[in-house]
């Protein structure tokens, strides 16, 4: 009987309390109505992906570039290469030197599902959290000082040169790692070291579809890219060797 009684004590209880909230005035929560202060400026664009020679089209990847006032960036691509039955979802945040932090990446190959995985820096470690059709896994890699983090999405490639030192020039040595994207599905998508080298040719004026742009135009070992600004946005990339070429299509920036 007591339970009972207790029972509806709380329960009556609990309704005037909730009559109470009601009745209570709601304060208006003050939204911001200008820019956002966790973006500095920003840039959405799209690539073409087509064969050099018969201009072929091969897919397309949609990225989206933000800069913080921490003087970190953050970048967001979606590929879709229907030529080779491939989808790519990455997510990387970089630090002020392009020295990678955290990233998200996942990848579908040959019409399946390759594998997803969180990658971390802390140092001079790299650890990752790996999924995919072959099961789990946990990888921990070293990371030098200055390096880069190949996930394939190619408006990282810019990002890629970010410690190429102009004031010295020539021929570079750029240390990376890559995720493995593109192997056969049943592969997990694991980090391996893979050196680059990138050597500045020269500032450039490109004409592409979304118009002409000041670039910096590198060779990076048998291939060549052209990145434009501080927040070196890829604007054109050349692979003679595969008949690969890749044209900024649609650009957009701010603030304005």
């Amino acid at each position: 009987m007591k339970t009972i009684v207790l029972a509806t004590a709380l329960f009556a209880l609990t309704g005037i309390a909730f009559a109470a909230i009601a009745q209570t005035p709601q304060t208006t929560q003050h939204e911001n109505a200008g820019p956002n202060p966790n973006i500095v400026r920003w840039h959405e664009a799209e690539i073409l992906y087509q064969t050099m020679k018969e201009k072929r089209a091969r897919g397309s990847e949609r990225f989206s570039i933000m800069v913080h006032p921490d003087k970190t960036w953050t970048l967001i691509t979606h590929n879709d290469i229907f030529a080779r039955n491939a989808v790519m979802n990455v997510v990387m945040r970089v630090s002020d030197t392009f020295r990678p932090i955290e990233a998200f990446t996942a990848y579908w190959n040959d019409g399946g599902f390759k594998g997803s995985g969180v990658f971390r820096i802390r140092g001079n470690q790299m650890t990752a959290e790996i999924n995919g059709p072959s099961g789990h896994f946990t990888q921990s890699t070293y990371a030098p000082d200055a390096f880069s983090l190949l996930s394939h999405p190619l408006a990282f490639d810019g990002w890629h040169g970010g410690t190429y030192d102009k004031k010295v020039g020539g021929v570079q040595r750029i240390a990376t790692l890559n995720i493995d994207a593109i192997s056969k599905p049943q592969n997990p998508i694991l980090a391996t070291p893979m050196d680059q080298t990138w050597e500045l040719k020269g500032i450039e004026e490109v004409t592409v579809p979304a118009g002409t742009f000041t670039t910096e135009h590198y060779r990076v070992n048998d291939f060549d890219v052209w990145v434009m600004g501080a927040d070196r946005v890829l604007v054109k990339y050349q692979w003679p060797s595969l008949d690969r070429e890749y044209l900024l299509t649609n650009y957009l920036a701010g603030p304005k």
